[in-house]
């Protein structure tokens, strides 16, 4: 609690100090004078980029006088050079002729979406850590949560929503661009990009835009940048428990082109026993302009081995964290497999006012596990494609009209295992699963403060299951569709400005879903069962958000309601079937703040995340026990995160904190985790050694105070015989890394 008090006050007792230089203002048609949406700006000397938003305003802090740069399609580009503080309206003038010659942002590629309540990971918020696990860098976000297990077993939840996965992420779904990382059942693995693709990530929280699905959760969204120079940059990591990641990154541009390539490894002894990992990834992207068609594509390819430490027991939790699970350990259990993502983005103006972005997509699997009850082979082959038509017939009003689709082949076999030695087969099963979602939304400004947004979104999801193997006499071959899904949202944003600060007041009122994985349709005697339904659930939420002169701040208030809450009951070492057990009840506060300051030429930035959750079981009857009234399991009442970044003459240092309170680890309330707080922090020294040549070198340390935590926990655990529940995978102690980053530029 000290801590948390310190970290408070180091946070927000520094309001007297100066501002640096902060722009704010408004994008307008020259015409009109109706702001504009999505507008890219970028300044020439630090390389910063943003948009403009649904009221058509722009925010920078600038450490020194720079040029903006302003592009949007069908415009002709504006430039502005800024001396000092103030709000500054910019005026574009339309086109008919000639369009931008280069869109410096790819995400203009992709779907515009301009709900409220979006948060945002910046570029410089990326690196404060080390770059190995996206944990930290989510659970910065009010509302999110992480488990983080392994660097290969994560859990992400989004206002409790995926608490209930035993051992990835679900129900939340997530794009890169406009390609979807989300398989055909829902599971959702971020793990399998490299850092270097993506520049940033809006995260948006609960069912709140059919453009991306109504996933139940929300929505993860990845985005790369092609904003930097012509540039060689090459980085070498190291840390504790062997830790060692190195990359390399190739970008090169042309006037109209853009062509971005790299290689990554990352390796690591473990901090516990058969915990070794090793990633190896290559990637490729490339953006080009024809005439008035813009195309990116996307390859990436990853070559992972991961050995399994699995969860371990309260007495082993608390006395030899390092341990494997017995099991695992005894047969040296992993995991070892290969994915390949594809995409084809192609945007084209139909006319002055019409839009159309298609993407064709494609991803390809094939794993081996070796795990001590059985060993499973894989293989999925995903193909899909996604198509936008947005129509801007003036400044007042849009609509975007599409349609997603895509069908995933899944096989998987089971083989007996002697001690890891593949035995004689087991299982055959064939999976097709298809989605369809067919989505509109529109935005209609009202008045100079008033703007109004609707969407609708047509969801179709099909299995079809295959049983091959029929030694066992026991044929489950057959298919389920799920009755399609009409989710609605509305959204209303009243916004204001009082000098040159803006503020903004939001009403969302939306419907998602969750459809269950097939595996969770099925009955114990392996017959499909008709009578699972998808977890349903509305969301009503309302916050107001605050742009001042070098704090931005918002507070959100919502209620979610879920319907068939899905509850997976395991009936065998490596089977899980569902059942809809009730209704839940998620309750909660964020606040979330962000301060730019100078003092004596030093640029300070605090932020501060805070949520409250109020997450209960409205009625929950699983068999013969009722949980109603008890808490929601895997989530915390009270999570915060803090820190504090400062930047000097091309050094910077951050200090950031984590603060999770207990949360139950059993539906019957019998069991809590233990309260923990975590202290990370790191500095970077930038310099130049020619020219064209830059060098970072930095260092960190992760879990300053050596805490002893459950980095991620298994919900419900079960156990065999005497032998004690396995919920824990223990976090890290206290661990250090540190590396040099080379960059060359050239124009």
């Amino acid at each position: 609690m000290k801590r948390l008090i310190w970290t408070l006050l180091s946070v927000f007792v520094i309001q007297w100090i100066h501002a640096q230089i902060v722009v704010t203002g408004k994008v307008l048609d020259a015409a009109t004078k109706e702001p504009l949406i999505g507008v890219n700006i970028t300044t020439a000397k630090e390389n910063v980029a943003t948009t403009t938003d649904i009221d058509g305003s722009y925010k920078l802090e600038l450490t020194e006088p720079d040029s903006l740069s302003f592009y949007y399609i069908g415009y002709k580009p504006n430039q502005a050079f800024l001396k000092i503080s103030g709000n500054y309206d910019i005026k574009l003038y339309f086109n008919n002729n000639e369009l931008p010659t280069f869109l410096v942002n790819a995400q203009r590629l992709g779907t515009t979406y301009v709900t409220p309540n979006v948060a945002s990971i910046r570029p410089e918020d990326l690196v404060l850590d080390n770059q190995t696990s996206l944990a930290p860098v989510l659970n910065r976000i009010a509302g999110v949560f992480v488990h983080n297990g392994t660097f290969s077993t994560n859990r992400i939840t989004i206002r409790g929503i995926g608490n209930r996965s035993p051992f990835g992420t679900n129900k939340i779904r997530a794009y890169l661009n406009d390609i979807p990382l989300t398989n055909g059942v829902g599971e959702t693995t971020l793990e399998d990009l490299d850092w270097d693709i993506f520049q940033s990530i809006d995260v948006l929280r609960g069912p709140t835009s059919g453009l991306y699905g109504a996933g139940l959760g929300g929505l993860i969204h990845l985005k790369t940048d092609f904003s930097q120079d012509n540039q060689l940059e090459v980085t070498n990591t190291v840390g504790s428990y062997g830790l060692q990641r190195n990359t390399a990154k190739l970008q090169i541009k042309s006037k109209n082109n853009v062509f971005s390539f790299g290689l990554n490894r990352t390796n690591s002894d473990g901090y516990r026993e058969n915990n070794e990992y090793d990633r190896l990834g290559i990637y490729f992207l490339s953006f080009w302009k024809l005439k008035s068609i813009r195309i990116s594509t996307l390859f990436n390819h990853i070559d992972l081995k991961a050995f399994i430490p699995s969860s371990i027991n309260f007495s082993d939790y608390q006395n030899a964290p390092q341990k494997a699970a017995f099991i695992w350990a005894n047969v040296k259990g992993f995991e070892d497999y290969q994915r390949t993502l594809l995409g084809v983005t192609a945007a084209f103006d139909v006319s002055n006012d019409i839009k159309n972005t298609t993407t064709l997509f494609g991803s390809f699997y094939s794993s081996y596990e070796s795990r001590p009850f059985n060993i499973l082979l894989d293989t999925s082959k995903l193909l899909g494609v996604r198509t936008t038509f947005e129509w801007n017939p003036n400044t007042k009003f849009q609509i975007q009209l599409g349609s997603e689709a895509f069908g995933e082949q899944y096989n998987w076999q089971t083989y007996s295992t002697n001690a890891g030695i593949q035995g004689n087969l087991l299982s055959d099963n064939q999976e097709q699963r298809t989605q369809v979602n067919v989505f509109l939304q529109t935005q209609i400004r009202v008045s100079k403060h008033w703007l109004l947004q609707a969407g609708l979104s047509y969801n179709y999801t099909s299995y079809q299951l295959e049983d091959q193997f029929l030694k066992d006499t026991l044929d489950r071959s057959g298919d389920y569709a799920f009755d399609p899904i009409v989710s609605p949202y509305l959204s209303t944003v009243y916004s204001w400005e009082h000098g040159v600060n803006r503020y903004k007041w939001y009403l969302v009122w939306s419907y998602g879903f969750s459809p269950p994985t097939l595996e969770e349709t099925l009955t114990p005697s392996g017959a499909i069962n008709r009578d699972i339904q998808p977890e349903r659930g509305w969301n009503y939420e309302t916050g107001i958000n605050g742009s001042m002169n070098f704090l931005d701040w918002r507070i959100v208030v919502y209620t979610m309601r879920i319907q068939d809450l899905l509850v997976a009951r395991r009936t065998d070492f490596d089977q899980f079937i569902g059942i809809n057990a009730g209704k839940t009840i998620h309750n909660g506060i964020e606040l979330e703040a962000r301060a730019k300051l100078l003092l004596k030429k030093i640029s300070w930035s605090p932020f501060l995340n805070y949520t409250y959750s109020n997450y209960t079981f409205d009625t929950f009857v699983d068999g013969n026990n009722d949980y109603s009234g008890n808490n929601l399991t895997g989530t915390s009442p009270h999570l915060l995160t803090s820190g504090l970044v400062g930047n000097w003459k091309g050094i910077t240092g951050n200090i950031n904190f984590q603060f999770a309170d207990s949360m139950p680890i059993r539906d019957d309330n019998s069991l809590y985790s233990e309260v923990y707080d975590l202290w990370n922090m790191r500095l970077d020294y930038r310099f130049s050694v020619a020219k064209h040549w830059e060098v970072v070198m930095f260092a960190g340390i992760n879990n300053i105070w050596d805490e002893k935590y459950a980095s991620m926990l298994l919900i419900n655990a079960n156990s065999t015989g005497t032998a004690q529940p396995r919920y824990y995978y223990p976090g890290l102690p206290r661990n250090y890394y540190g590396g040099v980053r080379i960059v060359y530029r050239w124009q």
